[in-house]
């Protein structure tokens, strides 16, 4: 058995994160792991466990190149199974593989909810032709897989699919390697001077579809009743606007900026709560890390996140975009702590080894 991961690109970051701890379930069952880059990357970093795969750059750099690029690659590889993940690439790639005899089973990956996705979008391809092509080829593919139920229906919706007809498979994480690691001295000492503040995180890319600058409105009003520090862990291009907007609201002393972190779960254990802002998330993995290493989480309602915290009541959930109702959970949640070991419990929902490798393994036995 031989499995091929297929994304845009191999740089850093959940996507990666995710097929490798796949790949490696896969080199656990005896089986080879390819993970083919659409666009020839600058930096491959695999992790450890899965150095000894093999990488493929297809060095495709214009979407009109993709169909005969994945007919050439088709031609040429042995593998049985193709995972793929992006909406455009999956749909070129059923339509290449309809041309080539014996070609690999093709398994989408959709990590989007798709509807809030597409609508974001200003390519006309994208808004308009996504879905009616995603209609007409999806039904080849021998599987299509989500990270989420709600990823799911929203699929199945978008495509007028009966559900249940996409079957979920989680973002996994190792919990047992996560506690390890997140074991240590405090990371933050180099930052704050007063690190017996309460500490916020914010984690993930400093992007639009993050909406890291309600967190910060939302922090501006919390600080106004108690004190607290505010910690991003993350790169991104909206970096320089949030730090402006910190000063704006005279907060900038107390909003940081680490950057990328290797290691984010030191800082999750010694966290007092970890805040998601997004529009839009297929599962979200740092709320499940934040979890397992006992740190509360409040998060917009934006798909996944509102699954993995469906064990908890409301106060965790707010409305994108509120502010106000953001900034009073957050104290809410600060004032009375919750029990680590009750999130401890959730986060072992997803892990890696008792929950998420078993469907893996029915999802390849049916494909395969």
């Amino acid at each position: 058995m031989k499995v091929s991961f297929l994304t845009k690109t191999l740089e850093k970051g959940a996507l990666l994160n995710v097929n490798s701890s796949l790949a490696k379930r896969v080199k656990e069952r005896g089986g080879e792991v390819e993970f083919v880059s659409i666009e020839r990357p600058d930096i491959v970093k695999l992790p450890l466990h899965v150095k000894e795969c093999s990488i493929v750059n297809l060095d495709l750099v214009r979407v009109r190149e993709y169909l005969f690029g994945f007919y050439r690659y088709l031609k040429i590889t042995d593998s049985n199974v193709i995972f793929i993940s992006g909406y455009l690439s999956s749909i070129l790639m059923i339509v290449a593989s309809c041309f080539v005899q014996g070609s690999p089973r093709i398994v989408v990956h959709v990590h989007e909810m798709t509807s809030k996705y597409l609508s974001s979008r200003k390519g006309l391809v994208e808004r308009y032709l996504a879905v009616p092509l995603m209609k007409l080829f999806f039904r080849r593919a021998s599987e299509v897989v989500s990270v989420s139920n709600a990823v799911a229906r929203d699929l199945e919706e978008l495509l007028s699919w009966k559900s249940p007809r996409i079957c979920t498979l989680y973002n996994g994480i190792d919990v047992p390697e996560v506690l390890r690691k997140s074991k240590g001295a405090s990371p933050f000492s180099r930052f704050i001077d007063n690190i017996d503040v309460p500490i916020i995180l914010g984690v993930g890319r400093l992007e639009p579809e993050k909406r890291f600058e309600d967190l910060i409105y939302a922090f501006s009003r919390l600080v106004k009743k108690k004190d607290a520090a505010l910690i991003f862990l993350g790169e991104g291009s909206k970096q320089k606007d949030l730090n402006i907007l910190a000063e704006k609201l005279s907060v900038g002393d107390r909003v940081h900026f680490l950057g990328y972190v290797e290691n984010p779960y030191q800082c999750m254990s010694l966290a007092d709560l970890l805040v998601v802002t997004s529009e839009r998330e297929g599962l979200c993995n740092v709320v499940i890390e934040a979890l397992a290493c006992g740190c509360p989480v409040i998060s917009t309602k934006c798909g996944g996140p509102e699954e993995v915290l469906s064990f908890s009541d409301q106060t965790w959930l707010v409305d994108v975009g509120d502010i106000e109702a953001l900034s009073s959970s957050m104290l809410r949640l600060l004032a009375q702590p919750a029990d680590w070991k009750v999130l401890r419990n959730r986060a072992r929902d997803f892990d890696l080894k008792n929950k998420v490798y078993p469907r893996f393994d029915q999802i390849l036995d049916r494909v395969l």
